[in-house]
């Protein structure tokens, strides 16, 4: 099978985190996110000239996003006009990597979220280049349930197992670990791109999310993956006792839970003896740990 050429995408660089407007009132360009406008619409904050002579050219969507010139609270800034991005292709392309699914992601008939080949959001919010790196660091987030445009997916057969183990101690049902074949004469590698996560996240410069995740085995699928692709192994005993002989896997996820149900006890009693609640957020993990990532 002849390698998949690497393509290049020219997308803004936004800062990481979000900024007060007034710290940075002399910054070209913010992107807000705008929920009274929809859940997943943005507002593009900069002067006309600024829009008309250098962001029009490059992003032509713009102009479905709301542009304004008010002011707001909190946005990101606009560090590079310009940053190319790569595909995964040539040699570092993977043969393959694994998604796992579970029938409790689902709203269709088959009880999965578009029996897993499809993400969250298709049709809903398409990746766009201008919006390109707030929807992948919104896919990162732990716990953020937008309808995103990607479907996480890892090479290591590890940490889909792992993945599994999690999932069969909450109790879901129809666990699945989807083997994907990356080349076939069924891919469209202009719309079913395949990202690295760690090298989108060196060349946006996100270093809040570097540092505290490895990343190293993720990758991230645009748009959809071909049937003809994918390989369905269901976690049942076959499978348990290829990948979790000795049960150990699952033991280890339910005590993980043990532990942060109890810490989330703790939090949650000692936010009402001061008269409040804070949900309590699980924590994210790189490493083996990692799988708390991988659910797409």
């Amino acid at each position: 099978m002849a390698e998949v050429p690497i393509e290049e995408l020219i997308v803004p660089r936004w800062t990481e985190s979000r900024s007060a407007q007034y710290l940075t009132p002399n910054a070209r360009a913010y992107i807000v996110a705008s929920k009274s406008e929809g859940p997943y619409a943005y507002k593009v904050c900069m002067d006309l000239p600024y829009y008309v002579q250098g962001v029009r050219p490059l992003y032509p969507e713009v102009s479905g996003i709301v542009l304004r010139n008010i002011s707001f609270a909190w946005g990101r800034m606009m560090r590079d006009i310009a940053t190319t991005i790569h595909t995964s292709g040539g040699a570092r392309r993977p043969g393959a990597v694994y998604r796992v699914i579970h029938s409790g992601n689902g709203h269709d008939n088959s009880g999965y979220v578009h029996d897993g080949i499809r993400p969250r959001g298709s049709g809903a919010n398409p990746a766009q280049p201008f919006t390109f790196q707030v929807q992948v660091q919104r896919h990162l987030y732990q716990r953020c349930y937008d309808l995103s445009p990607f479907m996480s997916a890892t090479v290591d057969l590890e940490d889909a197992a792992d993945l599994c183990a999690l999932y069969d101690a909450h109790g879901y049902g129809g666990i699945q670990i989807l083997e994907i074949e990356t080349t076939g004469p069924d891919w469209d590698h202009n719309v079913q791109r395949l990202w690295n996560v760690r090298d989108l996240l060196t060349d946006f410069d996100t270093r809040k999310l570097l540092t505290g995740h490895s990343f190293a085995n993720e990758y991230l699928i645009e748009h959809s993956i071909p049937p003809s692709s994918v390989t369905r192994h269901p976690w049942d005993d076959a499978l348990r006792a290829r990948l979790d002989p000795d049960g150990q896997r699952v033991a280890r996820a339910r005590a993980r839970l043990g532990l942060l149900e109890d810490k989330r006890g703790h939090y949650e009693s000692r936010n009402r003896a001061h008269g409040e609640y804070v949900g309590f957020r699980l924590p994210r993990t790189g490493g083996k740990d990692g799988y708390l990532r991988i659910t797409g």
